[in-house]
């Protein structure tokens, strides 16, 4: 079972029937994605209803109306929250979003509001998309601070009140601004949080954050990672944390949330020793363990602008670029000691080898997928045959 299966068994519940959970969580941090913004007019607020009116407005709704078995995306989720009464009159209020690129400064941040029947707010933002600049400042987490951080806290500050329950969620990068803003926002705004989600986003860098005032909202710091994990194990920290499982094993489909698997309002739990001996999260670990901050700052500002003169703009072109990319970002690495760069070595031949192991055993479960549907197929049809025979008297 995927989401989709969610919104069709509670779309119909409402918050104060079915309260609030961690599928709920990632829908909020998904649909964060959508640039929403640009949809208000003079309103201070927008349903989800009438949000989706103008978002699908001149598109071929088709596409979104079919059976669960459309490819999913988060328009089609979108879409589905939008017709269910669960979502559909939620108040969505203060989007926001700031993009800078340039030597000074690379920032991508977005937030945004929403009301739930039940009383209370949920505070959603935005994780990394596929630009080179989000995953850039994402990188910049292991060695320094970044300026969405204090964004997030100055957006908590400036648009919560004293007296509201709320929920902060976020993916990715989200998950980090979520914790880190519900860590330094103003006190009287921390007693109010019911709960941070992080969906496999990072966890605060050492020396970066107040200690004195993380202690105060741990115990509500929830954190829900993919059995392939590349993100969530940086800087791990959070107390509560839940393993999910995936439909597609591979590193980088594992990130994204729409892959991962459920059973009820809650994600499946995936086998912990799969999680824990995986080799591409014991490469990351690795890395952070025996380079310094300074290493690390070369090894971002160099791969990104490998990246440049090879004309990516987004990230999901890398695996595309295949060796040449690999060869051109390692050229690039000669202000690195020699240690350092035997690390990095290490870590993109850990990542390339388990690639390799997890397309086999995702073309293994696809393979074992399609015999029970076989047999599952012939085993109704001799099913079917056995009703015939009894109806013909034989």
């Amino acid at each position: 079972m995927d989401i989709t299966d969610y919104l069709y068994w509670r779309g119909d519940l409402s918050f104060k029937n079915d309260p609030f959970n961690e599928l709920d969580n990632i829908l909020f941090a998904q649909i964060c994605y959508m640039e929403f913004e640009k949809y208000f007019k003079d309103e201070k607020s927008l349903t989800i209803m009438e949000l989706a009116d103008r978002y699908f407005e001149g598109k071929d709704i088709d596409q979104y109306t079919n059976d669960k078995n459309v490819v999913k995306n988060k328009d089609s989720l979108f879409f589905m929250m939008a017709l269910s009464k669960r979502f559909a009159f939620c108040k969505v209020h203060h989007c926001v979003s700031k993009i800078h690129n340039d030597e000074n400064l690379v920032e991508k941040f977005a937030a945004m509001m929403i009301d739930l029947d039940d009383g209370s707010t949920v505070v959603a933002f935005r994780g990394t998309d596929d630009s080179l600049i989000a995953w850039k400042e994402d990188l910049m987490l292991s060695y320094r601070d970044i300026a969405s951080q204090y964004d997030a806290v100055d957006y908590v500050n400036r648009n919560c009140r004293f007296w509201r329950k709320y929920r902060f969620v976020g993916h990715s990068k989200g998950g980090y601004l979520a914790i880190y803003a519900a860590t330094h926002c103003n006190y009287f705004i921390q007693r109010m949080i019911i709960d941070v989600y992080s969906d496999d986003g990072p966890g605060l860098k050492k020396d970066s954050y107040d200690e004195k005032k993380y202690e105060r909202i741990k115990n509500r710091y929830k954190l829900i990672v993919p059995v392939k994990d590349g993100v969530g194990t940086i800087y791990e920290m959070a107390r509560h944390k839940k393993i999910a499982q995936i439909s597609v094993f591979n590193i980088f489909a594992a990130h994204n949330m729409l892959n991962w698997q459920i059973e009820g309002n809650h994600v499946l739990e995936a086998d912990k020793n799969a999680y824990e001996t995986d080799l591409s999260r014991k490469a990351i670990i690795q890395f952070l363990k025996d380079t310094s901050i300074e290493q690390r700052a070369i090894f971002v500002e160099e791969f990104f602008r490998a990246l440049t003169e090879m004309n990516i703009s987004n990230f999901s072109e890398l695996p595309k670029a295949g060796p040449v990319a690999l060869s051109k970002i390692m050229s690039r690495m000669t202000k690195m000691d020699e240690e350092a760069k035997s690390t990095v070595g290490k870590m993109i031949r850990a990542f390339t080898g388990n690639i390799s192991n997890d397309l086999q055993k995702t073309i293994s479960m696809s393979t074992d997928q399609l015999k029970n549907r076989f047999f599952r197929r012939k085993e109704e049809e001799k099913i079917k045959g056995e009703i015939v025979e009894d109806d013909d008297g034989n």
